[in-house]
């Protein structure tokens, strides 16, 4: 057989998806994505796989051209319509991708005198010199007031280990504060683990002395008020 022949028999690779890390009220002709190469040692024990999509992406070049597609998503995951409803945003490695699109679409909803509601953001990464994404970018909008910034660092030297939920819960009266006043809450990131962990967290707080955490996820759910981007962990 010839090797085209062969790949008539082959599944098409599914298509990847990625969270678009960037407003169109910045800049209507460009978008970013935010992507980690998948990169380790091969199941079968010899050499290195790299997942074959963020590998490729990786291996461009600028004006080198690709097939890409942008999709509506219809699951409320995206930036509020009312400007000032307060956002609490969770996330952690490239979830934090959409995060920066909501941050910045909020800044220029602000350059162009429009009102907007507090913003807390509660990110995850494992050191502070290694993975802290866009650092730069959160620690300028939070110096313009655009967003408050809580980071959990996982392997942090000299600290204990924190994780996202642990810094909701750290952050609970201010968590509190905003859920008040009817904050949309959005969570990004690995579904296996920091998802399940952030939900219990989130609904410990929504709750309070009454009620419980699951009944107070599902009372924000039921509201449009708690939304997730998340995918299975590795």
């Amino acid at each position: 057989f010839a090797l085209e022949d062969l790949l008539e028999f082959a599944k098409p690779l599914r298509m990847r998806n990625y969270s678009i890390s960037s407003s169109p009220l910045l800049d209507p002709q460009r978008v970013t994505i935010t992507v980690g190469q998948v990169s380790g040692p091969a199941r079968s024990g010899h050499g290195t796989y790299r997942g074959v999509c963020s590998t490729h992406l990786l291996d461009l070049e600028p004006g080198d051209r690709m097939i890409a597609a942008v999709s509506s998503i219809d699951s409320g995951f995206r930036v509020p319509e009312n400007p000032t409803v307060p956002i609490i945003m969770v996330g952690a490695g490239t979830g934090l991708a959409p995060f920066r699109g909501f941050v910045q679409h909020r800044q220029a909803q602000h350059d162009m005198g429009i009102d907007v509601g507090p913003a807390l953001l509660l990110a995850g990464c494992r050191r502070s010199d290694h993975d802290r994404i866009y650092g730069d970018e959160w620690d300028a909008w939070q110096a313009e007031g655009m967003v408050e910034v809580d980071w959990g660092f996982s392997r942090q030297p000299g600290q204990p280990r924190q994780y996202v939920q642990d810094r909701i819960r750290a952050r609970a009266d201010r968590i509190g504060e905003l859920l008040e006043q009817g904050a949309a809450v959005y969570v990004c990131g690995d579904g296996s683990q920091m998802a399940p962990a952030v939900r219990t967290a989130i609904g410990e707080i929504f709750a309070g002395g009454d009620g419980t955490p699951e009944a107070a996820l599902m009372a924000l759910t039921e509201a449009n008020r708690y939304h997730e981007d998340v995918w299975a962990g590795a």
